[in-house]
């Protein structure tokens, strides 16, 4: 193994640039098989490929960048060009979801180093840390739910579901003309009210029941509007990590819930399987989120 990752690193390493900085991707185990394929995975810079770090039991994935586009005044003038970033972002997606099927340990988009040595100097401070969160994502992988609810037709359901407003219609429709337009008004207030209280409620049974399928989860911030021009409105989003063994468990429940919510104006989004973004995320400086269940509620 020490001899492959040695000869697939030479072959990479272009000592002395000071034109390029080190872009580094993630960090896999020195033990995962097929890391030569990830020589195949081009980078950032599509004519530089990426190459090897080994470190102890560590492999840094990493590719040469140019210093004219990546360094630091470079990047606070280029992350104001939101089209730049957001084909950026997908570049250094591509590449994590490019790599080979073994444990992978992401890093932040655009976490940069000015060379070899203060990489290396970073996965010797941080080892113990990297080394507990490969423990905490093994064998597991990331999905994306984001649960969304159209308020017209959960308020026109719970018309037709919830006693109160089930009475209350039947009464609007016994009285005077003019009582009845004032209790169809009164009727519609409280639809409004009942639908925004029911959404939290369906929201947090809903995450209830997925968290039971999954090893751990992440809530995520709401998007103030359905990103794909829905008349809808985003009740929660949560990233869950889910064992590849129960993958096919996970889904059949969300499936199952999307059925018996459809009625009410419920919808899912479901993306996955990711990298651990949001469970593994490292940081050049260390920092990153650690795995847990139920660090914030919905």
């Amino acid at each position: 193994m020490r001899q492959m990752l040695a000869a697939a690193t030479s072959r990479r390493r272009t000592k002395g640039d000071k034109s390029a900085l080190i872009y580094l991707y993630g960090v896999v185990s020195a033990q995962a098989t097929d890391l030569t394929r990830c020589l195949k995975v081009k980078g950032l810079v599509p004519d530089r490929p990426l190459y090897l770090v080994p470190f102890e039991d560590l492999v840094a994935l990493v590719s040469k960048v140019p210093l004219s586009v990546f360094s630091e005044e470079s990047l606070k003038e280029r992350f104001q060009d939101h089209d730049w970033v957001q084909a950026r972002a997908l570049d250094h997606h591509r590449v994590l979801t490019s790599l080979p099927p073994v444990p992978l340990l992401p890093f932040k988009f655009c976490t940069l180093f000015a060379d070899e040595t203060a990489l290396l100097r970073a996965l010797e401070s941080h080892h113990t840390d990297l080394q507990t969160a490969f423990a905490a994502i093994q064998s597991a992988r990331e999905w994306g739910v984001k649960l969304f609810v159209d308020y017209g037709t959960l308020s026109t359901h719970l018309k037709a579901t919830a006693p109160h407003l089930t009475q209350l219609a039947r009464r609007s429709a016994t009285v005077s003309p003019g009582t009845a337009f004032f209790l169809k008004r009164k009727l519609e207030t409280m639809a409004g009210e009942a639908a925004r209280n029911a959404a939290g409620e369906r929201a947090r049974a809903i995450h209830k029941t997925i968290a039971k399928t999954v090893r751990a989860d992440k809530v995520q911030p709401v998007q103030s509007h359905d990103p794909n021009g829905k008349t809808k409105d985003m009740l929660s989003n949560v990233a869950y990590l889910v064992p590849r063994d129960a993958e096919s468990h996970f889904k059949d429940v969300i499936a199952k819930l999307a059925r018996h919510h459809m009625a009410a104006g419920l919808s899912f989004d479901v993306v996955g399987p990711l990298p651990p973004y949001s469970f593994a995320m490292i940081s050049a400086d260390g920092t990153g989120a650690a795995v847990g269940s139920g660090d914030k509620e919905l």
